[in-house]
């Protein structure tokens, strides 16, 4: 039984190309099916029995397929290496191994490399990135010399699709929890990368449904395929007897297109490279013409199980006839039967439930953070009503420059001395309620007292201050006094800095 699975990398992910320990990795742009099957094995292994673990991970019934970019629930496939395009005209598509298309020697065409194709010729890539780090140092905990390194990675926040073919319900069953999970993918897992989310749909895609060639036989490479002919070796160019024993036919290598690498797979149990593996690469397109054409049964199987050989590693998924197939120019509604899947739901938990040390720790600094940046506001709000009642007095009383006018450095000390010794709201009745309150106006007419017309009325500095300190809190008033004592407002000079340093709007703007 085969499901289908969504896959939604939380954390970037680093799949290299190669295991080898070089510098500068190049990464996949997408996830095999050997390295899901790695992570579940990591997470089951040591709550199976050893029968259970067998069967599982190297008896060959689980197989995991790679996952590939989802595009409007769309599951993309590598572009089949067979289309191709012309040069500096990315239009129009041209199915070089149709049976009816004919070259045109007066185009040159460009082959179609890279990349995945949706159902409705949409071209989706991977986003990547690129990030260079240095190793530390376990003795000092500083970077080590001649430790730089880069990692390529798989940008966080994309979607990919994939599946699971297990032959046993017992078996799927054991797997079905780990599909609504998450998994750790690739290397750095302890380093900010490899975190996923799966999710296993409950509704499953339909089973593709393939066409009838007659005496012709078109696979088309889902992932990565390992072949083998009739004396056990590996080969690239296999017969039709080579991939399944109901067919004969030969390869018609004119209208076949396939590329191909080589792999070791490092084994961390064995410490060790296992047996190099020389495959045909996902994309290729494997054109046969057979003695007879093929069955339905036969063309489903192919579909179903896939081809070749190490299937459990996610190798021989295929496309056996697809719609383009036959076409010389694909570019119609539905080139082939799309696999959607449904998006996982958006859950939505409380804070209370989510909250960890960390988010808790952080959720605290901005709350400090906005707190700071209001009172802020406020300070700078008083500091510009202070320095207007200072203007306003000294231009209605017409006070030359070199005179002092308003309360002066001495007298804002003697407040904040007050401020600072209580720990209430009684410092504003004691500075200018109580009959010896220290801000009155009385006995002072060029500090406190001296006053101004505002709004018609005749206003003392008291009253303004006292106006605008109602309902400040002692720690506003200890911030705003203890910027206010570093200047003499009472003179020109002093205004006039204060106004410079914390009033003025500063270069390139606040």
């Amino acid at each position: 039984m085969r499901l289908y699975f969504s896959l939604t990398n939380l954390e970037p992910l680093v799949i290299s190309q190669s295991s080898a320990s070089t510098n500068n990795h190049q990464c996949l742009d997408h996830i095999p099916g050997s390295a899901i099957l790695g992570a579940i094995a990591s997470k089951l292994y040591s709550s199976l029995s050893a029968e259970q673990s067998f069967a599982l991970f190297h008896s060959g019934a689980c197989r995991f397929g790679p996952a590939y970019p989802i595009h409007n629930d769309e599951i993309a496939m590598p572009i089949p290496a067979s289309w191709h395009k012309i040069k500096n005209d990315g239009h129009t598509l041209y199915n070089h191994a149709a049976a009816n298309f004919s070259r045109d020697k007066a185009k040159q065409y460009q082959q179609c490399r890279n990349g995945y194709i949706t159902s409705k010729s949409i071209d989706v890539f991977v986003k990547q990135g690129l990030t260079t780090r240095t190793a530390i140092d376990e003795q000092t905990q500083r970077a080590s010399d001649g430790q730089l390194y880069s990692y390529a990675f798989i940008e966080a926040g994309q979607h990919f699709g994939a599946w699971v073919d297990v032959n046993d319900s017992s078996l799927l069953a054991i797997l079905r929890p780990l599909l609504n999970g998450e998994l750790n993918i690739g290397r750095s897992r302890s380093s900010e990368f490899g975190r996923v989310q799966l999710h296993c749909p409950t509704q499953q895609p339909a089973t593709q449904q393939a066409c009838k060639l007659e005496n012709q036989l078109v696979l088309w490479c889902l992932s990565d395929a390992e072949c083998r002919d009739e004396w056990g070796m590996p080969t690239v160019t296999p017969r039709a007897e080579d991939l399944h024993p109901a067919l004969k036919g030969e390869l018609d290598t004119t209208r076949s297109f396939i590329r191909s690498h080589k792999v070791r797979r490092f084994n961390r149990a064995r410490n060790g490279f296992d047996t190099e593996q020389q495959l045909i690469s996902r994309g290729s397109i494997l054109t046969f013409t057979l003695h007879e054409t093929a069955s339905d049964d036969v063309l489903r199987e192919m579909a179903s199980q896939g081809i070749g050989c190490n299937r459990q590693q996610g190798l021989g998924w295929v496309s056996a006839n697809p719609q383009w197939a036959s076409m010389a120019q694909p570019n119609s509604l539905a080139i082939f039967d799309a696999i959607t899947l449904t998006p996982p739901p958006k859950q939505e938990t409380s804070g209370a439930q989510t909250e960890t040390p960390l988010l808790r720790w952080v959720r605290v600094k901005q709350q400090e953070s906005q707190t700071n940046k209001d009172q802020s506001t406020r300070i700078k709000a008083l500091h510009q009503a202070i320095y207007a009642a200072y203007s306003n007095a000294r231009h209605y009383r017409n006070v030359p420059r070199n005179y002092q006018a308003g309360p002066s450095s001495s007298q804002w000390r003697r407040l904040t001395d007050l401020v600072r010794s209580r720990q209430d709201e009684s410092w504003f009745k004691v500075a200018f309620v109580s009959d010896a309150a220290i801000c009155k106006s009385n006995n002072d007419p060029d500090g406190w007292g001296i006053d101004w017309q505002e709004q018609g009325v005749l206003l003392t500095f008291s009253e303004k201050m006292q106006k605008i300190f109602d309902g400040a809190d002692i720690l506003l008033m200890r911030q705003l006094l203890e910027i206010l004592c570093r200047y003499d407002l009472s003179t020109s000079d002093g205004l006039q800095r204060f106004h410079t340093n914390h009033l003025a709007p500063r270069k390139g703007g606040e």
